[in-house]
C-alpha cells in the first residue's frame, strides 16, 4: 500500500512497551506479526470485525499451489507469504518457521496433502 494513504496517530509509550513485550512472545510469531503496525492493525481489524465495522474476509486464501511452494494471502497482515515444500518439512517464509499458522493452512489444502510423502505425513502427523 503506497505511504501516501496512510496517517499517524499517537499511542501512549506504555502501549508500545506492552506491543514489543507482544512481539517477542509465541503468539506474535505463530500469528505471523513481525512490526508494531501489523500489531495495531491486527487489533483493530478485530475490534472492528467484531463490532460489524469492517467487512469479513477470511483470514488466510490460497493463491497458487506448485511442487515446491504454495503462496498464501493473509489478509489480517496484507501480506502474501510462501510456504516452501521440502523434503523433510515445511518452511514459512513470511514467519522464518517451521511451524506457524500459515503452514498450518496450507496443510489444510487438499492440493499440499498430495504433494507431500506418505511417510512424511505420517512420521509428522499430517
Amino acid at each position: 500500500m503506497a505511504r501516501t494513504e496512510w496517517t499517524k496517530t499517537n499511542i501512549p509509550k506504555h502501549m508500545l512497551t506492552v506491543i514489543d513485550r507482544y512481539l517477542d512472545s509465541d503468539f506474535a510469531r505463530e500469528r505471523g506479526l513481525t512490526s508494531r503496525t501489523d500489531v495495531i492493525l491486527g487489533a483493530l481489524r478485530m475490534l472492528f470485525e467484531r463490532d460489524g465495522f469492517y467487512p469479513h474476509r477470511p483470514r488466510f486464501e490460497p493463491m497458487d499451489v506448485t511442487n515446491e511452494r504454495v503462496r498464501i494471502v493473509d489478509n489480517a497482515l496484507q501480506r502474501i507469504t510462501t510456504v516452501r515444500l521440502r523434503s523433510r518439512y515445511l518452511l514459512c517464509e513470511l514467519c522464518n518457521a517451521r511451524e506457524c499458522i500459515h503452514i498450518d493452512f496450507a496443510l489444510s489444502l487438499p492440493d499440499v496433502h498430495r504433494l507431500l510423502p506418505t511417510r512424511s505425513r505420517v512420521s509428522r502427523g499430517w
